[in-house]
């Protein structure tokens, strides 16, 4: 869990979809050195279909959970990650 994100995620959760997911990625390329940080992330049963590009961000992930989730295409991207 990311303390900072919490106020964040408060304030957007009323936003349509389109417009949360939009808040979400600006939050995130703004924050990155908060990402950085991060070596386990559980995106499990999460309803994604995609992993989006950002997740170039997470550089020390170490663990990554994508388990029952519809995801088709594996983004270059991921390809960063080498602590994957």
């Amino acid at each position: 869990k990311i303390p900072e994100m919490k106020p964040f995620l408060e304030s957007v959760e009323q936003l349509p979809p389109s417009e949360k997911a939009q808040a979400i990625r600006t939050w995130m390329e703004e924050n990155q050195n908060i990402l950085e940080s991060i070596t386990q992330l559980n995106l499990m049963s999460s309803g994604l279909n995609a992993i989006p590009k950002e997740i170039k961000y997470f550089t020390k992930l170490q663990h990554l959970n994508l388990q029952s989730n519809q995801i088709k295409v594996i983004p270059t991207e991921m390809c960063s990650l080498h602590q994957l």
